[in-house]
């Protein structure tokens, strides 16, 4: 775990293709394949034709290696890996409502937007949701016709969860009406500090509780494993991931006195195809949870 003051910088930002660099900002290409692309013709002969569509690409504002509270204006590889389920998900996302928590810079958001009839990103800090708007503004006219999506973004603070309804970013009525009809939440790398899971889980018993009146989402959550040498342990383990499967497993009190539970599945990797470049590596996990009342 990095110490405070100390800078950390996400492998995704060793490998990316930079194009602009302005102070502390760096903007980047993230291409990337639609997972149908590819698709096979023959010819009067019975040879195969291939046709290949053109890559897409994210044109993201990202900073570079920046302190441990700032970690959400990287990039980082588990917002890679949702971007793929997203993309391996057209049929299923179609006129719906999608929350992401946590959503950063926007690239996930972005992926999600593709295909979804209306995408709320959600993060804190105000140069961090600037950032995230210019994403989308910038990624969402360049994309053209490609996106049909109406993309809010909104400031949610896990640990005072309300929609705040003043200041930057605030939620319109309209808004927290699209909010109450989430469909599916999805989250990326937010699973690396012990305190900063348990306000995620808070955040979502909050919402299951007292905002999504019609219906429980489902919630997908991709991570990488941090491995760390402990003392404890006398082994490498990811302290992170464990706190976060106890969280799964435990039931949690709403405040209105009832409890919830949340049943998981991982979803094997090899089921989702590889749209992005970058390294998929052992420690990266998807998760579907789904959200139940305890009896």
């Amino acid at each position: 775990m990095a110490e405070a003051g100390d800078l950390v910088l996400s492998d995704v930002h060793r490998d990316v293709v930079a194009t602009r660099v302005v102070k502390n900002v760096t903007t980047s290409r993230f291409p990337f394949q639609f997972p149908d692309q590819t698709a096979v013709d023959y010819d009067d002969d019975g040879d195969a034709i291939v046709y290949r569509r053109e890559q897409c690409l994210f044109l993201i504002e990202h900073a570079m290696a920046t302190p441990f509270s700032d970690v959400g204006q990287q990039v980082w590889h588990g917002a890679l890996l949702l971007a793929d389920l997203l993309l391996n998900m057209k049929d299923r996302l179609g006129e719906i409502v999608v929350l992401e928590l946590g959503g950063g810079v926007g690239l996930a958001t972005l992926a999600a937007a593709l295909h979804a009839k209306t995408v709320i990103c959600t993060d804190i800090g105000d140069d961090l949701l600037e950032m995230c708007c210019r994403n989308v503004d910038n990624n969402l006219a360049a994309l053209g016709d490609l996106v049909q999506a109406s993309v809010l973004v909104r400031k949610l603070d896990w640990l005072e969860p309300t929609p705040p309804q003043d200041g930057n970013n605030k939620w319109s009525q309209q808004d927290l009406t699209l909010l109450s009809h989430t469909n599916i939440i999805m989250a990326a790398d937010v699973i690396y500090d012990d305190d900063i899971t348990d306000a995620f889980f808070s955040c979502l018993t909050y919402l299951y509780s007292d905002v999504f009146t019609t219906q429980s989402p489902l919630v997908y959550v991709a991570l990488e494993k941090r491995i760390n040498f402990t003392l404890e342990h006398l082994a490498a383990v990811s302290p992170a991931h464990q706190h976060f499967m106890q969280c799964i497993t435990r039931h949690h009190m709403t405040q209105h006195g009832s409890s919830i539970k949340f049943t998981a599945n991982q979803i094997p990797l090899q089921n989702i195809t590889h749209c992005f470049n970058y390294d998929r590596s052992d420690h990266m996990e998807v998760w579907e949870l789904r959200i139940t009342k305890c009896s």
